[in-house]
């Protein structure tokens, strides 16, 4: 008969339920792994992409508002963070107050207007103006009189609030409801969706932050979860290699406590043939 190949026997264990289970649940723990790698890595990624974005409007040149406006009045993405040179004046009694928006941890109110800004040919466009920010505990400034001059960094509006607001105040810059609780009568009057970051701020009224440029965690965590779906089949091979050396040491233990079991009985058996014979 021809004996069975020793590399069958070996392995033998590796085609027991429990193994093919172990085996199965390992590749789906590994790709699991490798998904959340790669959302990891697409994070990172848009992250760049934004970063670089920020960067490459930040050091732009400063336009106009009618260079600005050619482009539609709705502040699109790609234009976040672009400085515009604005003219013209506050409509009177437009400051609303951005509640529960912290700076740096403070507790801070941010400072609203409405800004009647004055294209090239005389036509007038509203733009709601983020004019800077106090403590939460601090005394609102009263708008300034008279046409002025302003530079802001365009940011894109944000979403609608359901929450209704104490008046003259909200919870979102949403450029409708930040018109709404200024009161503003603009009735003709284009608006431009989106609003602008003052960059010139005069005291009591702080600055805003510039933007966040870390990149994240994401890249570091990308490749923490592909050095999991790596090490995970090495574990189990790691433990598959275990499990059949204790296979293959359990014979020769057991022999070898057979063996040491028959010389004590037969030398107890010699013990005991030796005092009979005195």
């Amino acid at each position: 008969m021809t004996p069975e190949p020793r590399v069958e026997r070996r392995h033998a264990h590796l085609r027991t339920g429990r193994w093919l289970g172990l085996a199965l649940g390992a590749l789906v723990a590994s790709a699991v792994c490798v998904a959340l790698g790669l959302w990891q890595w697409g994070r990172h990624e848009a992250r760049v992409e934004a970063v670089a974005q920020v960067d490459a409007n930040w050091d732009a040149p400063v336009i106009t508002l009618d260079q600005f406006v050619a482009r539609g009045l709705t502040v699109p993405p790609d234009s976040q963070w672009q400085a515009v040179r604005l003219t013209g004046e506050y409509v009177e009694g437009s400051t609303v107050l951005l509640r529960n928006r912290p700076v740096s941890a403070t507790p801070a109110l941010h400072v609203l207007a409405v800004l009647l800004a004055q294209r090239d040919d005389g036509g007038d466009v509203a733009v709601v103006v983020s004019r800077g920010w106090v403590p939460a505990d601090a005394s609102i400034p009263s708008l300034p009189p008279g046409e002025r001059d302003v530079l802001v960094r365009m940011r894109v509006e944000e979403g609608a609030v359901d929450r209704v607001p104490p008046p003259g105040q909200v919870y979102t810059l949403h450029t409708s409801q930040v018109v709404r609780a200024s009161g503003a009568d603009l009735d003709d009057v284009p608006v431009v969706q989106g609003y602008g970051q003052a960059v010139d701020v005069a005291p009591p009224l702080r600055p805003h932050p510039e933007p966040e440029r870390d990149l994240g965690p994401h890249l570091s965590y990308a490749f923490q979860w592909w050095f999991f779906a790596a090490a995970i089949p090495v574990g189990v091979v790691v433990l598959a290699r275990r499990e059949e050396e204790d296979d293959a040491v359990r014979p020769r233990r057991r022999r070898a406590d057979e063996v040491a079991e028959d010389d004590l009985v037969d030398a107890q058996l010699a013990q005991a043939s030796e005092m009979s014979s005195a």
